[in-house]
């Protein structure tokens, strides 16, 4: 791990013990801003709501996640006592010569005395993004105004887009809300079941547990299907979207496959019929491109989260082959040049996940066209 942060914190807080399901809206993390100079603090705050916590003790962490991908607990205390709080503050000193980037902030609450990094033993997790730019940098006197009208979309709806005050639902209430909020391209995530359906979810993992109270195990399709989603919204298999789509021709989804990629393209374009053109599917090596293309995939999407393909094998890529864009992490964006090579190079760049105006503006100058976003929409 990375040490070096200079940190002091301020914190009065009681936290909380075991639940036995994973317990999503009873913490929560935010912080006073979240683009920052090295040269400034990062004040962030942390909320408890006990009654939702049956159990009177956890172990209770807040981490940070390096743009490097190390991880750092900056916080954490053993056996802490349930009880609410408020707006309780940690202040991380100014993070002079740290790296610029991304960083992730948890916080997380865990089964007394159990591994943290295991996220089978949290009780509870949140976390939120904070970009740390150049001392130079100026954030922007003007809120930023995105565009969906003219050519490909500045914004696409990751995971669906937030509602309910939840993110990467893929759920039926979520494509709803953002489809009347000027969306109209759909970033989605596609799972198999125990059955080998596809359905709509990001994980059989936290996000299971979260969005179904479930144990972290694939269900079928039958028992996904009968499943009660929390939070009021409704779950989509690959046949529900199929019919929404048919109903909305405007829309394009952009797959995001978790697991077996060129398999799930092929069950995608065995079942979809017309709304084939409506899926730009990702793939997530330069070798899947032509399998893609072969299934009859007319827009492709590159993004390169789960490859470590370099600068100039990108570039070589993009010279050889016809995308319909390409998407970079967004640490890979600010950090190097890669975005501007391709933007020089006439290829649509997208970043994610992105959820506030400044830092879209920063990645613009950076050579990013778009973003895949949870809470930004266009105005219209």
């Amino acid at each position: 791990m990375k040490t070096g942060f200079v940190l002091v914190f301020f914190l009065f807080l009681f936290i909380q013990s075991a639940v036995a399901q994973f317990c999503a809206n009873c913490i929560d993390i935010s912080a006073q801003k979240y683009s920052y100079k090295p040269s400034e603090r990062v004040l962030i705050f942390l909320d408890v709501l006990a009654a939702d916590i049956p159990d009177r003790k956890v172990d209770a962490y807040v981490a940070i996640i390096h743009p490097s991908g190390s991880t750092r607990f900056i916080y954490q205390i053993s056996s802490w006592r349930v009880k609410d709080a408020k707006n309780k503050q940690v202040i991380i000193e100014p993070l002079e010569n740290k790296e610029i980037g991304q960083y992730q902030l948890y916080f997380i609450l865990a089964r007394i005395d159990s591994d943290p990094f295991d996220n089978n033993n949290w009780l509870a997790a949140k976390n939120i993004d904070i970009f740390l730019f150049p001392e130079n940098w100026q954030a922007p006197r003007q809120e930023v105004i995105f565009s969906n009208n003219s050519g490909l979309p500045q914004l696409v709806a990751h995971g669906g887009g937030e509602v309910s005050g939840q993110l990467v639902t893929n759920s039926l209430q979520a494509i709803y809300n953002a489809y009347n909020r000027g969306q109209r391209f759909f970033e989605l995530d596609f799972s198999w079941t125990a059955d080998q359906k596809l359905v709509l979810i990001h994980d059989w993992d936290i996000t299971y547990r979260r969005l179904f109270s479930q144990n972290a195990k694939a269900p079928n399709l039958k028992e996904f299907d009968q499943l009660l989603m929390n939070y009021g919204l409704t779950q989509l298999n690959f046949e529900q979207l199929l019919s929404w789509l048919n109903d909305y021709p405007d829309v394009k989804v952009v797959t995001d496959i978790k697991d077996r990629n060129l398999e799930g393209l092929a069950y995608i374009a065995e079942r979809a019929g017309d709304a084939q053109k409506q899926f730009v599917p990702q793939i997530y090596a330069a070798s899947e491109y032509n399998q893609a293309a072969k299934l009859g995939f007319k827009d492709i999407i590159f993004t390169l989260y789960r490859t470590d393909i370099s600068d100039s094998e990108v570039l070589d890529f993009v010279k050889k082959n016809t995308l319909f864009a390409l998407t970079l992490p967004a640490n890979r964006a600010i950090k190097g040049s890669l975005a501007q090579d391709l933007k020089g190079s006439g290829v649509f760049v997208y970043a994610h996940t992105v959820n506030h105006s400044e830092v879209y503006e920063y990645l613009q100058g950076r050579g990013v066209d778009g973003i895949y976003t949870d809470k930004l929409f266009p105005v219209e």
